[in-house]
């Protein structure tokens, strides 16, 4: 049996329908009242289950209007309130029965069963056919002493039969009563249910043809097996037995007669019919062909929705990550990022590009990309440009509006997304002032080296006290003749070009002005490209930084003292010459002296003063006359 249910609440009609498909009842769902009409009109319902509250039109006016069509089936209104007046009102509209909200599932089915069995036309409370039984209560199906198990559109088809004993059912009467239109079987469905339902009779003793085909018609409960009588087909007639086969036999003998006057005319038609028949086979394959090609295309079409909303869902789901991926970006970047629309006014920024621009972030928005370049310059042919290259990178000065300059390293893309253009910029005005800083300090070191005679180095110094990149002034080749790279790798380099005997006071002294933080000077020989051996003074100035806690850099200045060590050696040399002079002159026999221009002793030996009545001493300085 086929019920509609009206009800608006979609979790509610979800539940009805559930609970009236257990007790093998074919269920239509209709959301309001205008569907319900329609569903009305186009199928045939046994029970209909009717909401009050609907969104357009009360049920208790669909209840009227529904009696007023004729309508004639049984009408079960679910109502929310439980006073006398709802009630009354209920029931004058045309209602069968009502049922209050919140209901029982109980006694809903049990006043669906009664409705149907009071608007049915048996009347009694089992369905009997022959030995086959049904209990509408219990929802069980024997054949005499047997249990037949039906599925819930077996028992719908066989309940059908058996409250309709003498109406032949068409497949599609059957797929129109048993199925809810939801479902869209075709008669095949029908053939293979009534198929089971005579194999499962058929196990429990009944008759191959206990549902009989009726040719061109459709399907029906066989007369012949309409009492016990004709079941028992091994015992001995009895004379109802008797009585009962002679009423079907006249039946049978008034159907052949007819048979024999239609004989003639099905056979004059034969032809037609047979010509028609293999015409609508053709036609019929046909178009079976076509609705397996539709259904086919309707599944591939419906996989291929299926996966590409799954598709349209995971692409979702990543669009909206990187959105949020790309707005933390844009927000945290420490470089400043700015978009701006094809007329160069800006329509987002980040913090740090208001920090670059020294505005706050609405004031931004309310600018162009013109008001911020250099006034000497053609700004809209410089936009023009940058949005037909596609691209732009480099340095500019950006012009701020509280007058300040700043130095901006940026890259532009145009059209980055359709009609938007987007610049990421950094602040190097520190940078530029560190550099053109640098470049003056430079060219006064420069300056320095190139007016003093002595060379300049520097050396990083490695935690572990190792002394690499070094970095002299160019006069450093004037002096001993290598190449700065030779000199400028690490210590070792430099410690090669050290007087062997020297190195290891140079290594001694370097590691106590690192260890100590103290300045000094060391005098040490070094070995030009040449094999010329060089006296050189080492002043070293050490670098320390309160962060590391250590020596970082040392910083020295290398003096020649090639010429002033061959004096002082000359001098040394003219100084023993003279001390041996001396000494001769000491120990020798005769008078010896010296007298400067003045006539003045310079000089005077034992025997001289002796003579004199002097000691050495005493003379130098003397005039010779007074002696």
């Amino acid at each position: 049996m086929k019920i509609l249910v009206v009800e608006d609440d979609r979790d509610v009609a979800q539940i009805l329908k559930f609970l009236l498909s257990t007790h093998t009842y074919a269920v239509d769902l209709a959301p309001n009242s205008a569907i319900a009409l329609q569903m009305v009109d186009a199928f045939e319902y046994n029970l209909i289950l009717l909401d009050v509250g609907l969104p357009d039109l009360d049920g208790i006016s669909l209840c009227q209007q529904l009696r007023t069509k004729k309508f004639q089936m049984p009408i079960l209104l679910l109502t929310g309130q439980s006073g006398g007046h709802q009630k009354a009102a209920a029931l004058n509209a045309g209602a069968d029965d009502y049922v209050v909200k919140p209901f029982d599932p109980e006694e809903l089915v049990a006043r669906v069963q009664a409705l149907l069995r009071r608007g049915g036309s048996v009347a009694q409370p089992i369905l009997e056919w022959g030995y086959l039984c049904l209990h509408p209560d219990s929802r069980k199906v024997t054949y005499g002493a047997h249990l037949i198990a039906l599925t819930p559109k077996e028992y719908a088809i066989l309940e059908m039969f058996l409250r309709n004993t003498q109406k032949v059912f068409s497949a599609s009467a059957i797929l129109e009563s048993v199925w809810d239109s939801s479902e869209s079987p075709g008669e095949e469905a029908v053939r293979v249910h009534i198929k089971e339902i005579r194999q499962k009779l058929k196990a429990v003793g009944a008759a191959p043809d206990f549902i009989k085909t009726v040719y061109r018609m459709g399907y029906r409960l066989n007369p012949l097996y309409s009492s016990t009588l004709a079941s028992a087909v091994n015992q001995q007639p009895t004379l109802p037995q008797i009585a009962e086969l002679t009423s079907v036999n006249e039946e049978l003998r008034f159907a052949l007669e007819e048979l024999q006057f239609t004989k003639e005319k099905l056979r004059q038609q034969h032809e037609e019919l047979e010509i028609a028949h293999q015409r609508i086979a053709q036609e019929l394959q046909q178009r079976q062909q076509i609705e397996h090609q539709l259904q086919a295309a309707h599944d591939a079409l419906e996989q291929q929705v299926v996966e590409r909303t799954a598709a349209l869902v995971q692409a979702t789901i990543q669009i909206q990550q990187r959105e949020h991926q790309w707005k933390a970006l844009f927000d945290h970047a420490l470089d400043a990022i700015a978009i701006a629309n094809n007329d160069g006014c800006y329509v987002d920024a980040n913090p740090a590009a208001c920090v670059l621009f020294g505005v706050e972030r609405d004031t931004l928005l309310q600018l162009t990309v013109a008001d911020f370049v250099d006034p000497t310059l053609d700004s809209a042919q410089l936009w023009q440009q940058f949005l037909q290259a596609g691209q732009m990178a480099g340095e500019i000065r950006l012009h701020r509006l509280d007058g300040t300059i700043r130095d901006v390293e940026f890259a532009a893309i145009a059209h980055f997304i359709p009609g938007r253009h987007l610049s990421v910029m950094r602040d190097v005005t520190v940078r530029k002032q560190a550099e053109l800083a640098l470049q003056a300090s430079e060219e006064r070191y420069r300056i320095i080296s190139e007016l003093t005679s002595d060379f300049i180095y520097t050396a990083d110094v490695t935690p572990e006290g190792r002394i690499i990149n070094t970095w002299a002034t160019p006069k450093i080749t004037e002096f001993l003749g290598y190449s700065l790279d030779k000199l400028s790798i690490g210590e070792d380099n430099w410690f090669n070009v050290i007087y062997p005997d020297d190195l290891p006071q140079v290594r001694q002294f370097a590691n106590d002005v690192i260890s100590c933080n103290r300045a000094g000077s060391l005098e040490y020989r070094v070995i030009d490209n040449q094999g010329i051996i060089r006296w050189i003074c080492d002043r070293i100035q050490p670098i320390w930084d309160d962060t590391a806690g250590r020596v970082v850099k040392l910083l020295g200045a290398v003096e020649d003292i090639s010429d002033r060590k061959r004096s002082e050696a000359e001098h040394k040399q003219a100084e023993t010459e003279l001390r041996e002079k001396s000494a001769a002159l000491s120990n020798a026999v005769e008078g010896i002296s010296r007298l400067d221009p003045q006539g003045r002793y310079i000089s005077v030996n034992e025997a001289y003063a002796r003579t004199a009545g002097y000691i050495p001493a005493e003379m130098i300085g003397m005039d010779w006359q007074q002696t």
